[in-house]
């Protein structure tokens, strides 16, 4: 099952590069780019779709994207 489709390193890159941005690992900057990373911490939250979530950080939306959905 893929969680969050940016969660690897060409996606990543792509997005970055879409917005005209680039990363500094001299300042700390990394991004979560394994899905089964994402995938752990998704279920490790035991959410379901009724649940709110707010991804808070200067990443992509890594983890954000692999919660559980509610239909609007």
């Amino acid at each position: 099952m893929t969680y969050s489709r940016l969660a690897n390193p060409r996606e990543t890159r792509a997005v970055l590069e879409d917005f005209g941005l680039a990363t500094k690992h001299r300042l700390g900057q990394n991004f979560l780019v394994n899905d089964e990373v994402v995938g752990k911490i998704v279920n490790l939250a035991e959410l379901d779709g009724s649940d709110v979530v707010l991804e808070v950080g200067p990443g992509i939306v890594d983890v954000g994207l692999g919660y559980p959905r509610s239909e609007p």
